[in-house]
This record gives C-alpha cells, sequence and structure tokens, in this order.
C-alpha cells in the first residue's frame, strides 16, 4: 500500500466531513492529494504498458516518496500535521464545527500512526520494479489489501467496493458457475498458474497466457469463460488476443457473436481488423449489413479485411458498395477490391495466386523463362512481396519484412528439435533459402530484411474446398492446430494473422506437407 493508497482511501471514506470544512482547508488537503495522485497514475502508466519510460517515471516517482517519508524535513507526517494544524488554528464556518474539528484531528491522528510502516513498503516495491519486469498475483494482491483495510478499521462492506473497483481498475472479471468453479479447483498446479496469470497486470504476459490457457486440458466451457472477459481488457493487444482464440475452434458458439460484434467500433483499429476477421470463422450471413459499415472506416487495413469478409461470404450484392474501392488511395485496399471482383468474374481457381495479376494483364516476358530475370511487385496485405520472373517462376520470391517480423521467422524455422518432437518430419514453417550455410536473408540500409524464400503449393483455405479425400482434409487440420500451439505456446511467437490463407500445402513425395506463411506481423514477445 502506498502513501497515495493510505490516503486516497482515509479522505474517500471521509468525505461527509470534509464538506463541512471552508474552502481554504478544503484546498490544502486537495492540493495534497493531487501531488500523491501522481504516484497512482504512474503506477496505472506502468501496470498497462511496462516499458522502460514508464519505469523510469515510475521509480522516480516512488523514490520521491521515499524521500518524503525519510528526510525529517519534508516528512510526509508533517504533512498531515500540517494539515491538523490549519483544521486547529483556523475557525471552521459552519454549524457544529466544534464537533467536526475534534472528529477530523482524530482521524488524523490514527491516519498518522498507520504511516510508519510506510517506509518499508516503498523501499520494498523499489526492489521490485527492475528489469525484467515482475508480475504480481493479483488474489494475493487482493488479500493483502483487504488485510491493510482491515488495519485501517475500514467497514467490511467498504472493503467490498474497493475489492468491486480493484477488479474494475485492473480490466478482469468474472463470475463462475458452480460446475464451472469446480473443474477450475481440480486443476493442476501448472493450469492453475496459467490461469492466475490471465489476470496479470502487465499485459504482454496476459497477452501470452491466453494461448496457454487455450491449449490446456480443460473444458471449452471454462475456457470460453475465462478468455471472453479480455475482450474487455485495457489493452487492445490483449483484446486482440482473446477475440482471435475466442472465435477458434472449439470455443466458438452462437453466442460468440454477440461479444464480436460490439468490437467492429472497438477504437483500436488492429482490434476491429481482428473482429471482421472472427466475423470470418462465424461464417454469419447476419453480419453482412454490419461488415459493409467498416468500408468507410478511416484505416486502411480495417477496410482490407472487411472486403476479404466479404468475399468469404459470398456477398455478391456488396459490389457496389466495393466497386469505388478499386481506386482506394491504399494498394491493400484496392488490390482486396480488385480480388472481389476477380472472384466473382474471372476464374483464377487454375492459377498461383502470387501470379494472377501477371496472367491477366499478359505479361508474356515476365513468364519467358529465357529471358533476363524479371521482377513485379506483388500487392498484398501487410508487407512487400517482390516476385521473381524468368525462371525462378514458382520457385523463389522475396519478402521485404520488418527486422522483429524476420527475427520471429527465423526462430521458427531453426527449430528443428521442436518441430520433431511434435511429429513432424519438416520444418512447417516458410522456407528460408540458403546459400552454403548461410540464410539468404539480408539487412537493407531502412532495417528491414530482405528473405528469399521457396513458393509453395495452394493454400489451406483453397485445398480445403477441393475434392481431396477427407481424411487427408482431416489430418491438415490437425496440423495446422499443432503449428499453432507450438508457435504460441513452445516458442512463444504471436504470428499476426495465421489464417487458413497463411497456411500452404505442398506435396513431398506424394505426401501432403502444411507451412505457415507469411510472418510479416509476427513478434517474439518473450525471450
Amino acid at each position: 500500500m502506498s502513501l497515495f493508497g493510505i490516503f486516497h482511501g482515509w479522505l474517500s471514506r471521509k468525505k461527509g466531513l470534509f464538506e463541512k470544512l471552508n474552502d481554504d482547508i478544503k484546498q490544502k488537503i486537495f492540493f495534497v492529494h493531487l501531488k500523491i495522485l501522481e504516484e497512482y497514475k504512474a503506477k496505472t502508466i506502468f501496470l498497462q504498458n511496462p516499458s522502460q519510460t514508464s519505469y523510469e517515471k515510475l521509480k522516480d516517482i516512488i523514490e520521491l516518496q521515499e524521500s518524503l517519508i525519510a528526510v525529517e524535513e519534508l516528512n510526509s507526517s508533517n504533512i498531515i500535521r500540517k494539515l491538523e494544524n490549519c483544521i486547529a488554528h483556523e475557525k471552521i464556518t459552519t454549524q457544529g464545527a466544534d464537533q467536526f474539528e475534534e472528529q477530523l484531528c482524530k482521524e488524523i491522528t490514527i491516519l498518522l500512526s498507520q504511516l510508519k510502516n510506510l517506509l518499508n513498503i516503498v523501499q520494498e516495491q523499489l526492489s521490485l520494479l527492475k528489469p525484467p519486469y515482475v508480475f504480481f498475483d493479483i488474489d494475493l494482491f487482493r488479500n493483502k489489501v483487504k488485510d491493510e483495510a482491515k488495519i485501517l478499521a475500514v467497514e467490511e462492506t467498504e472493503i467490498k467496493v474497493i475489492e468491486k473497483e480493484l477488479n474494475t481498475a485492473l480490466g478482469y472479471e468474472y463470475v463462475l458457475s458452480k460446475s464451472e468453479q469446480k473443474e477450475l479447483d481440480s486443476l493442476s498446479e501448472d493450469d492453475k498458474q496459467y490461469v492466475r496469470l490471465l489476470k496479470s497486470p502487465i499485459s504482454q504476459v496476459r497477452v501470452t497466457n491466453i494461448p496457454r490457457v487455450f491449449y490446456r486440458a480443460m473444458s471449452s466451457k471454462l475456457k470460453a469463460r475465462l478468455i471472453a472477459p479480455l475482450t474487455k481488457d485495457a489493452c487492445p493487444e490483449v483484446r486482440a488476443q482473446a477475440l482471435y482464440f475466442l472465435t477458434s475452434e472449439p470455443l466458438r458458439d452462437q453466442k460468440t457473436i454477440q461479444i464480436v460484434l460490439p468490437m467492429l467500433k472497438d477504437k483500436d483499429p488492429n482490434v476491429r481488423a481482428r473482429a471482421i476477421n472472427g466475423i470470418i470463422e462465424l461464417n454469419s450471413q447476419d453480419t453482412i449489413p454490419l461488415i459493409e459499415e467498416c468500408l468507410k472506416d478511416p484505416i486502411p487495413i480495417v477496410r482490407a479485411n472487411a472486403i476479404n469478409a466479404l468475399r468469404t461470404l459470398n456477398s455478391i450484392d456488396s459490389a457496389p458498395l466495393i466497386a469505388p474501392l478499386k481506386q482506394d488511395k491504399d494498394n491493400n485496399v484496392s488490390f482486396a477490391a480488385k480480388e472481389f471482383f476477380h472472384k466473382f468474374s474471372v476464374d483464377l481457381t487454375t492459377t498461383h495466386r502470387l501470379y494472377r495479376d501477371q496472367v491477366l494483364a499478359k505479361d508474356i516476358s515476365f513468364f519467358d523463362p529465357a529471358s533476363k530475370i524479371a521482377r513485379r511487385e506483388f500487392t498484398k496485405t501487410g508487407s512487400r512481396i517482390v516476385l521473381l520472373g524468368g525462371k525462378f517462376v514458382g520457385e523463389v520470391i522475396v519478402r521485404i519484412v520488418p527486422e522483429p517480423a524476420f527475427l520471429a521467422w527465423k526462430k521458427a524455422f531453426e527449430a528443428k528439435d521442436i518441430w520433431q518432437s511434435v511429429g513432424f518430419d519438416y520444418v512447417p514453417i516458410e522456407p528460408i533459402l540458403i546459400k552454403g550455410k548461410e540464410l539468404r536473408a539480408y539487412k537493407t540500409k531502412d532495417g528491414t530484411y530482405r528473405v528469399y524464400t521457396k513458393v509453395l503449393g495452394p493454400s489451406l483455405e483453397e485445398f480445403l474446398k477441393s475434392n481431396a479425400q477427407d481424411s487427408l482434409k482431416s489430418k491438415l487440420k490437425n496440423d495446422e492446430e499443432v503449428i499453432r500451439k507450438v508457435l504460441a505456446v513452445n516458442l512463444a511467437i504471436a504470428h499476426g494473422h495465421d489464417h487458413r490463407s497463411n497456411f500452404c500445402v505442398e506435396f513431398s513425395a506424394g505426401k501432403p506437407r502444411l507451412y505457415l506463411i507469411d510472418f510479416d506481423q509476427a513478434i517474439s514477445p518473450l525471450k
């Protein structure tokens, strides 16, 4: 508990008493309150975004609190005593002034007696606030708050109010049924730890543990109950992650759509974009009018995702709304609009999606194996792709990705032992070509990486629509889930958009292999 916690709680409980004071005294009390409020604000910022900057800011403020307590001239006890003197020596111009003055002085004396342990508490906070940023168990934190509230003689009803405010402030609250609570109590200690980590005040810990809970051995109903509240988290990255897994099999059901729809208007564009992808997974035709509204979104990725969703939902009636977007200033949006019309007007099912524009444009020189190597820019959502023509058509492309994305891709590609341990006899990650013993990936002057990679077969989305055997489709679906799980849990990599269009099927010696591609949005948050 900090100086702010003690003083703010005391001030809140004595609100009726303070209303009886004259304005001058109230001004002085609230001035002190405003100063120590800075600590609370800094803590809130740090918990939501535990960066080096927010850490330094919080550390400075806590050290200032330490000096207020430790230095005699600026002792916080003296601050309270000065307030006490103000009240004792200035007249209170309300009826029953003597009674209120006596009561307030008594309360200040009680508060003063509680400040003697504050220095040790602040020093303990300082010892914990060292990178790497540690998180605390919120259940333990709640119990400490309750204990300290009892020491301060807070009434039981007020403790319940404080606990509710804590849940709201930390952005996490759920109510379990008796059967769900019974299941939760029966989980292993490891599983319980993952559930507790969903309530960590550090957003990146919450992000990382959502997939861990998703892949644990517990009922889908309990998983959904635990993950659903995080769609209202203060951190947009947490909301997006929760939304992704909540709309995945086997958690999604008829009720899921009621959670997803409001998120189409989320203040964060990435969450809005993810909400649209979630609707694609739910395959709900009733949502088409709402998706059409997203075509007007000011953020390109939201407009592009809306077009792709309408294309997946076969909403040919949306064509008049999408037609103007073929001239959109953003390349990703205009490309998505053109793809929409390709689906409904041109049969390109026999052409690899990478080369459709060249086929339509009758770009003969690009496909001529005897010509010099031609380069063409491939328009896509996210990073850049450079197509190599001539003899390299269908063999090699160049992806240009940010450094964090490349490092996550490289980490997944080089984790051969991990992939073998889960049953793969190959690495199911988009192959990075090798020259000699070195990866063909080169850092450019602007900090991005040019990565040479192999052209793979059709997307899993396209393959599942084919006439292939059901047993083969079932195996690929199973591999898809294993790849997602290993990436999220074993490798701690967030791919960013691991939908079925970014899984490719490639046959080797007559056997199908599944690869996850397009790591341009990937990050590896945990080292």
